[in-house]
């Protein structure tokens, strides 16, 4: 790599397509301001430390199979976990940070208006980060075979406008120190784009208490085994999940945060944040069994009673009948409860304390009011003051978890081709394209994408680059497999801006019935289908021999990413194409790279923007000219032709045979008849397609688009002396050699 100053970004350059994305507060990137005056206060409000991390990657725990009539899948008890390990690792202990509800892993990434979340904050700290989502949240799939029927409503504005972002504004009995509120980063109510970030990242939870709880006994104690002592983190009702995780793995959590519990109130009913639900928590704490001291073989033995406070403005919660039971996997391991000002866990919270406390615990109750941080809601890791809320839990760690632990061992270093390292000036993660949606019972978000961001600390090239993801898949393809390192680590180092893409209903794009619909996605076949895709990969990661991977563990890690196919084709790209717009409009002008079903994609993105795409990259883009769903040649929706056309219809097509010696069958594909249309708003824009062993879709697409005007290239690997590559090519054992061949090709090509 070189690096000279004439490819460099100017910090300022850099601030002002920060400010347009939300990487820096909400006021910069949406007031519009471009001002010199605006600049230089974007400067000092995005000034914070580099995020210099030895190791970036992912992986799924907890992943068995199961088979059903549609093939073999994982149970869905697995967990998806992002590692975050600074270069520098101050501290002893990993914290493992586990979202609650309806959201997400997203909720400790970044905040709703574009800020560093608690994850990245805590990087800073020096502290090893796991960032969980919880099965059927997040990056692992919602399967309503697995994880039960989704949820009857979809998360809506108006309850979050009342439970979490205007408290002020919706203040009920319910909750009387809701007048407090004064730190949410927008106004809260509909309109706020703060709350259209919050809502798209919010979608259904497993309904089942105690198998959300089941779920994580088998994931958390795996990933526990895998990175050893740590600290939990929880937010809502993931606190039952910490007392789990220190019940199973007891000499393996040293410190135990909880945001929001669930406790154990009196309130019929259950499994909301709050909500104490009788049987849904059986056990006080818990909808299922913990170990007590003496042994307890059923709630009954607890001998729960309903205690009534005599403090104003403390709920009921239930304790044990004296002598109580202690808990005795708990017992040893420090607790803190976190409390914010105007929040109505200040009700519950007490009952938790005391529930614990009866057992053995210790236990600190930190009221955020009391180490002067005030107007707090339920989410103080997304609110103004984030940074401050995170202090009182951060001197609660050293004074109770972090004295006496062993030494620190740091992160050792890897080969550059097999590293995850990264040295970022920003990282974030924001949604594009969110529509409000009327439904029966409220509003709901709907269309969106969303993207996450990576900005290297030196940036050498002009034009970010965006990544679109097949069409099983989710952004995580681009991000490696297997703790390697993917496309999304090649191109940061190379100095190119990154922002990859999750498509609508995919990864961290929630799905429910009422937003997508719920026949949105066709099912994965899971490893049935791995196993024809893998069928002839010599390259797959970890497999010598060209076997495919079912069964093994990296087969199955592909797996865990797989959501689903669109069914609709042109409404999947509709809502696709309305984010990308928005994006590539913010960013400024880009490169677009594409994978598989992908494809079709970056063309209409070059299409409706053609002066803001510099550059086309299709990774063996799918589906053959005017084939199936892409009536319009490469599209499923509209593509402007010259002459202009208004039906595909209209389009006159020919049979045209690829030369012999091209890849794939002998056959002939539909292509325009002569004189052809000429695709007016992707000529001048460069293209590469590029093409593994097995695809035989390139000779086609590139003879239409050459055809209609579009200066497209074709590179099958096989010719460069790159073999044994299937579909997969960008997670597969060679994907840095097969990424240089792209650089490579940007490098000689993408310059305008």
């Amino acid at each position: 790599m070189t690096s000279n100053d004439e490819g460099r970004i100017g910090r300022r350059d850099f601030l002002r397509g920060a400010a347009a994305l939300g990487t820096l507060p909400a006021w910069i990137a949406l007031s519009g301001r471009n001002s010199e005056a605006a600049v230089a206060q974007a400067a000092s409000a995005g000034s914070q430390p580099i995020l210099d991390l030895a190791e970036w990657t992912y992986g799924y725990i907890g992943m068995e199979t199961v088979t059903l009539p549609r093939g073999e899948l994982l149970t869905g008890k697995n967990i998806y976990v992002e590692f975050w390990v600074p270069r520098q690792i101050r501290h002893p202990y990993p914290i493992v940070l586990v979202h609650g509800g309806t959201g997400q892993g997203l909720d400790w990434m970044a905040t709703p208006d574009g800020r560093r979340g608690w994850a990245l904050q805590l990087v800073e700290q020096g502290y090893k980060v796991c960032v969980v989502d919880r099965p059927g949240q997040g990056r692992p799939p919602y399967v309503p075979d697995l994880h039960g029927a989704f949820s009857p409503q979809a998360p809506t504005y108006e309850a979050a406008e009342q439970n979490v972002s205007a408290l002020a504004k919706r203040t009920t009995a319910a909750n009387p120190l809701a007048q407090r509120h004064t730190q949410w980063p927008g106004t809260g109510e509909v309109g706020d784009p703060a709350l259209d970030h919050f809502l798209a990242a919010q979608g259904p939870a497993v309904p089942s208490a105690a198998g959300a709880e089941g779920a994580w006994r088998f994931s958390g104690s795996k990933l526990l085994d895998e990175i050893g002592p740590a600290i939990i983190l929880t937010h809502g009702d993931s606190s039952a999940l910490a007392w789990i995780a220190a019940d199973e793995r007891p000499t393996l959590v040293k410190g135990i945060v909880v945001i929001e519990p669930v406790g154990p109130t009196v309130v019929a009913g259950g499994g909301g944040r709050g909500a104490a639900g009788g049987a849904a928590r059986a056990w006080g704490l818990t909808a299922t069994a913990m170990a007590f001291e003496p042994p307890a073989s059923a709630p009954a033995d607890l001998r729960l009673v309903p205690q009534t406070p005599s403090e104003v403005g403390i709920a009921p919660f239930v304790l044990q009948t004296e002598p109580a039971r202690r808990l005795k996997n708990l017992a040893g391991v420090p607790v803190a409860v976190v409390t914010a000002e105007a929040s109505a866990a200040n009700q519950r919270d007490p009952g938790t304390v005391s529930f614990l406390r009866q057992g053995g615990c210790t236990v600190d109750h930190l009221r955020l009011v009391d180490a002067g941080v005030r107007g707090n809601g339920p989410y103080p890791m997304m609110e103004r003051n984030s940074r401050e809320a995170l202090q009182p839990i951060l001197a609660w760690i050293d004074r109770r978890v972090n004295p006496g632990a062993p030494a620190i061992i740091q992160a050792p270093t890897r080969p550059n081709s097999d590293s995850t390292a990264l040295r970022l000036a920003e990282q974030g993660y924001f949604f594009v394209g969110v529509d409000r949606k009327k439904v029966a019972y409220g509003t709901v978000a709907v269309g969106q994408s969303g993207v996450q961001s990576f900005i290297p600390v030196e940036v050498r090239h002009p034009n970010p680059i965006v990544l679109v993801h097949g069409g099983l898949g989710q952004a995580a393809h681009m991000m490696g497999i297997g703790r390697r390192p993917g496309w999304v680590h090649y191109f940061v180092r190379e100095g190119y801006r990154v922002y990859v893409m999750d498509r609508p209903a995919c990864g961290r794009v929630p799905l429910h019935p009422d937003t997508f619909g719920a026949d949105y996605l066709a099912g994965f076949g899971g490893g049935t289908n791995l196993a024809n895709i893998l069928r002839n990969s010599a390259t797959a990661p970890g497999n010598p021999r060209n076997t495919g991977l079912r069964g093994e563990e990296l087969g199955l890690q592909f797996v865990a990413n797989e959501s689903g196919l669109p069914r609709r084709m042109a409404e999947h790209s509709e809502h696709w194409a309305k984010g990308a717009v928005e994006l590539i409009e913010k960013i400024g002008p880009a490169i677009v790279l594409t994978h598989a079903f992908g494809g079709c994609l970056g063309w209409i993105a070059a299409d409706r923007r053609p002066s803001l795409v510099k550059a086309l990259v299709t990774v063996e883009g799918n589906n053959n000219p005017f084939e199936g769903e892409v009536v319009w040649g490469v599209t499923a929706v509209p593509l402007a032709y010259d002459p202009p056309v208004s039906d595909p219809k209209d389009i006159a097509l020919a049979d045209w045979t690829p030369p012999v010696g091209s890849p794939g069958p002998n056959r002939a594909f539909r292509i325009q008849a002569e004189p052809a249309r000429k695709l007016k708003n992707l000529a001048g824009i460069p293209i590469l397609w590029m093409q593994g062993e097995n695809n035989y879709s390139g000779p086609a697409q590139v003879q239409f688009l050459k055809q209609s005007g579009c200066d497209a290239e074709f590179i099958r690997l096989r010719d460069l002396g790159i073999v044994g590559n299937t579909n997969l090519m960008l997670l597969e054992r060679n994907n840095f050699e097969v990424f240089g061949v792209i650089r490579d090709w940007l490098a000689r090509r993408a310059t305008r």
